[in-house]
């Protein structure tokens, strides 16, 4: 009867925590599929509370900057060149013009501080587009509109609070069960099995 009174609250427990908890963040990965040239690799992921239509609308010039519901974003271009949030900033001073960026439901553009860099994201086509005046590998990203990649953003919801939460209850549960085994008396080691 106990043990049956332990499932169910752990149930009810579970059940109620599972309705009431906000929505959760989910990541996104973008997965390439193919490259307008060889040797490209371009890795990408955000973490977003919500979908891709959650995203704001920003730019270099929105006072205050406030990335709302995208809570990171990671991109891994050619050279090993990597941006985050960090770098999505206002530009230094007045006269001076760069970074210039943007942020929508419909994609990404970024220009760095140094106007060296720049990727243009599309969710719509799946792609990531990478330039740089600088020298490259794959050399071809020089050209602007060269180096193009193909594939989509994979959603990864990650563990909700209710799961988090389920899991722990599941292993306190199974630790006493195994801690009650125990001190009912049952044998914990070949000393008090009395090896005669």
């Amino acid at each position: 009867m106990r043990r049956t009174l332990q499932v169910c609250s752990l149930w009810i427990a579970s059940l109620c925590f599972i309705f009431s908890s906000p929505a959760r963040a989910t990541l996104f990965v973008y997965q390439q599929t193919s490259a307008s040239v060889p040797g490209l690799s371009i890795s990408a992921a955000m973490t977003i509370d919500g979908g891709l239509t959650n995203l704001p609308t920003l730019n270099q010039s929105s006072v205050p900057i406030d990335f709302g519901n995208l809570l990171a974003f990671e991109l891994l271009a050619p050279n090993g060149m990597t941006y985050t949030l960090a770098d999505f900033v206002a530009p230094f001073d007045l006269g001076f013009l760069y970074p210039q960026w943007s942020i929508s439901p419909s994609g990404i553009s970024f220009v760095d501080a140094t106007d060296l860099n720049d990727f243009f994201i599309s969710f719509d086509l799946g792609t990531i587009q990478f330039d740089t005046d600088g020298p490259s590998s794959p050399p071809y990203c020089s050209r602007t509109g060269a180096c193009i990649s193909t594939g989509h953003w994979a959603s990864i919801p990650e563990p909700s609070g209710a799961t988090l939460f389920i899991a722990g209850l599941l292993a306190l549960y199974f630790l006493s069960a195994a801690r009650g085994i125990t001190s009912r008396g049952a044998p914990n080691s070949p000393e008090e099995l009395g090896d005669s």
